[in-house]
């Protein structure tokens, strides 16, 4: 595992980002399920590619995080950390401003 005496500041940035846009995620999915907010279904090419790309990068996150594979993982997380943000970003206020 992740041996906190050797850990700089970078990782623990990219970790924690990382971390916060996956709490993030949680809890607007557990809004969107307890308040019925609208959600727009993923309707072009680019919607589906993202939601691809960004389960399968949590996917590797977390296996890194397991397995501590530690270069891998910081790739990994710093590319998660981007294409969630880009997508939830998007997806929150481009697609609901659409909405009203």
């Amino acid at each position: 595992m992740i041996d906190f005496n050797k850990v700089d500041f970078a990782t623990v940035a990219v970790i924690g980002t990382a971390t916060a846009v996956l709490i993030t995620w949680i809890v607007w999915i557990a809004l969107v399920v307890l308040k019925h907010l609208p959600v727009k279904q993923c309707s072009g090419t680019w919607d589906r590619f993202v939601n691809y790309v960004s389960g399968l990068m949590l996917g590797a996150w977390m296996m890194g995080v397991i397995f501590s594979w530690m270069t891998l993982n910081m790739v990994v997380a710093a590319i998660a950390v981007v294409v969630l943000s880009a997508s939830f970003l998007r997806f929150v206020f481009i697609d609901s401003s659409s909405e009203l």
